[in-house]
């Protein structure tokens, strides 16, 4: 079993784990867990539910080292009293777990990595569809222009001035173009 399988025992509807390790501190340990609020629309999960789920790992900690049996193999030296936890959402602009987040955040924006014609590329962007293309899979997304560039007037961003764009006004990209994306708040 992995660790995220064992403390998502500690998770209640709706949450997922969107990572999680432990790391050797001294003479103890530090779990850290980064939640993931499946129901919510950037993946936010509240303080409330921060809490309950820090109580309900506490708990299935301990349980797992006083009965020795988890599931998962804990440290051998773990005990009741020689860890911490460290329990946060994963951050309303955080990583995607590429491509299958995408479908996902369809709609949202994002600040996207990628390569094209040698060089890497990071844009605002929105995802649209996943297409295939003679047995390769194709990202398009459509250039996204902030809140802040809007107000200047900006109609276009770099994408459209850099000749990126299809004849469709999408960028497309393969999987081995797109390095990474994130989730992008724009207030």
């Amino acid at each position: 079993m992995e660790l995220e399988d064992f403390v998502d025992r500690a998770a209640e509807a709706g949450i997922g784990i969107y990572s999680a390790r432990i790391l050797k501190t001294g003479d103890g340990y530090h779990f850290e867990v980064r939640l993931d609020g499946l129901k919510h629309p950037q993946g936010a999960v509240g303080l409330d539910a921060v809490e309950r789920f820090s109580r309900s790992l506490a708990e299935l900690i301990d349980g797992a080292v006083r009965e020795k049996s988890s599931g998962y193999r804990l440290p051998a030296d773990l005990t009741e009293h020689n860890y911490t936890l460290e329990v946060s959402s994963a951050g309303a602009e955080r990583r995607l777990r590429l491509p299958h987040e995408l479908e996902r955040f369809r709609g949202q924006p994002l600040r996207i990595r990628f390569e094209s014609n040698g060089r890497e590329h990071v844009e605002l962007a929105v995802f649209v569809e996943r297409s295939a293309e003679n047995g390769e899979v194709i990202f398009l997304f459509r250039e996204y222009i902030s809140r802040t560039e809007r107000k200047r007037g900006k109609k276009h961003g770099r994408v459209k001035k850099a000749g990126l764009l299809s004849e469709s006004g999408m960028l497309r990209l393969r999987m081995n173009q797109l390095l990474d994306a994130n989730l992008y708040l724009d207030f």
